[in-house]
């Protein structure tokens, strides 16, 4: 559906003569990016609203988020195992915070969580997917960005703990999110997988030349931008233009 969606637009663009037809393939990719990291997040604010943790979703999305495009990780198959996986992740942290905060030991169970998740990232992070390899030098440069991420995530927990010792569930979610994330990377966890199938959808024909023009400057800044990541922030990874990667 979402790939769909990101053809339709970009079809729509070069008819309107708003873009060139031989980089297409770059504004799919870039709409793709869009819609599905729109989707997921307005998903995600949705449920912390209805089940009233969105402060939580907040803070796991954006410690595992954060970490995730510099180290990369396991890719979902479609688009809808990526929110599904994404979803549970969040909430299963959100529970075990939760189930953790009466018990007394919970800032020792948080420090060896979170020093276990510096030292997966430290061996295994990046990691690249089928659609978005990474060659030898970008590797080196994801991996060092991967290792100062997750010690100032660290940081950063630790420092706030010590001042606010009220909010130790929050701290606790961040800590099992930069965990979450760092299992992704694992070698026995993370496996290559191809790009999932396209579903229909429909776009709105009425659209005026100026807004399809300020779309596809959207679509071609996110495709290009995503190019500087390890991966995109969720679980599923389009597969990267050539020629994206010939300009970069």
């Amino acid at each position: 559906m979402i790939y769909k969606l990101s053809t339709k637009i970009s079809d729509k663009l070069v008819k309107k003569g708003i873009i060139q037809e031989d980089d297409i393939e770059v504004y799919n990719y870039g709409f793709e990016i869009i819609i599905s990291s729109l989707l997921i997040f307005l998903g995600m604010m949705t449920l912390g609203i209805v089940f009233k943790c969105i402060i939580e979703v907040i803070i796991f999305m954006a410690f595992f988020c954060l970490l995730r495009i510099q180290a990369g990780g396991y890719h979902a198959k479609t688009h809808l195992q990526c929110f599904s996986f994404f979803a549970l992740s969040c909430f299963f942290a959100i529970v075990i915070s939760r189930l953790l905060l009466g018990y007394d030991k919970n800032y020792v169970i948080m420090m060896l969580v979170l020093i276990e998740s510096c030292i997966i990232i430290m061996s295994y992070a990046p990691v690249d997917t089928e659609n978005k390899p990474l060659n030898d030098s970008e590797k080196i440069n994801y991996k060092s960005k991967s290792i100062v991420t997750v010690v100032v995530q660290t940081s950063i927990i630790l420092i706030m703990r010590s001042l606010y010792s009220g909010f130790q569930v929050y701290y606790m979610v961040a800590a099992i999110a930069i965990l979450i994330e760092s299992v992704t990377v694992l070698p026995i966890i993370n496996k290559r997988r191809k790009r999932g199938q396209n579903m229909l959808t429909s776009i709105n024909k009425k659209i005026g030349s100026q807004v399809l023009g300020l779309i596809g400057l959207l679509g071609v800044a996110v495709a290009s931008l995503s190019i500087q990541t390890a991966c995109i922030w969720f679980f599923n990874q389009p597969k990267v233009p050539d020629k994206l990667r010939k300009n970069d």
